[in-house]
C-alpha cells in the first residue's frame, strides 16, 4: 500500500523530499508551485523500519520518526500497557534503539514524541519536564546524536497547552502538532502543522 502510495504520488508530479528540506521551505515561507511531499511517522512502530524506511531509500529521501522512548524499551508488558492505552495498536511492536541508531545512520531523523506518549494539556511542571526534556536527554544519549525535534502525543492543537508549547520550543529547534495543515504555523508560529494520515487509507 506504502509503495503504492509512493508511486502514484510521482506519476502526478509530487516532488518527494527530504525532511530537512521541507522544514527549510517552511521556515522561509515558501509557496512552492508543484506538491512538494516530505514524510513524519509517530509512535516508533517497527513497520517504520521493516517497510516504510526501505521504501522511502528507493524513492531516494528519508523520514522524521518521532518515538517514546519508555515505547523503545519497555519489556513485555509495558508494550502491550502501551498498545492499548495509548495509542489502540494491538500487536504493535515498537523500534528498538539498535533500529533507530541504523536508521539515523543511513540519514533518517529520529525526533522525540514524549516519555510515554502522555496527553500534554494540562501536566504538572515536573510531569512535563519529564516527558518532554527527558525524552530528549535519552533519545540522545541512546543515539550518540542531538534530537533537535518534537511533535506532542495525539498532535491536535487542542492536545497541548501553552506551558509544554514553551517547554518544548525551548528545548528543541523544531515542534509539530498534526492539525492545520493548511497553514505551516500553529502557536504564534512557533509549532509546524502537519497533514495527519494513515497508511491504509485509499490512496
Amino acid at each position: 500500500t506504502f509503495r503504492q502510495l509512493l508511486t502514484t504520488l510521482v506519476q502526478e508530479g509530487v516532488r518527494l523530499v527530504c525532511i530537512e528540506e521541507a522544514v527549510a521551505m517552511i521556515e522561509r515561507g515558501e509557496r512552492p508551485d508543484v506538491c512538494v511531499v516530505a514524510f513524519t511517522f509517530d509512535d516508533g512502530f517497527m513497520e517504520c523500519y521493516d517497510v516504510f524506511a526501505p521504501l522511502l531509500q528507493e524513492f531516494g529521501v528519508n523520514a522524521l520518526f518521532f518515538v517514546n522512548p519508555n515505547y523503545v524499551a519497555g519489556n513485555d508488558a509495558y508494550v502491550n500497557w502501551f498498545n492499548q492505552h495509548c495509542v489502540d495498536t494491538p500487536g504493535k511492536r515498537p523500534m528498538r534503539w539498535h533500529h533507530l541508531r541504523q536508521l539515523a545512520s543511513q540519514g533518517f531523523v529520529i525526533g522525540a514524541h514524549t516519555m510515554d506518549h502522555r496527553l500534554m494539556a494540562a501536566q504538572s511542571e515536573d510531569a512535563c519536564r519529564y516527558q518532554v526534556v527527558q525524552c530528549k536527554d535519552v533519545i540522545e544519549q541512546a543515539l550518540g546524536r542531538a534530537c533537535h525535534d518534537f511533535a506532542f502525543p495525539y498532535g491536535k492543537l487542542t492536545d497541548v497547552d501553552e506551558p509544554t508549547i514553551a517547554l518544548a520550543c525551548a528545548t528543541y529547534k523544531h515542534v509539530f502538532s498534526q492539525s492545520d495543515h493548511r497553514h505551516y504555523h500553529s502557536f504564534q508560529g512557533r509549532v509546524i502543522n502537519r497533514r495527519h494520515f494513515e497508511p491504509f487509507w485509499p490512496v
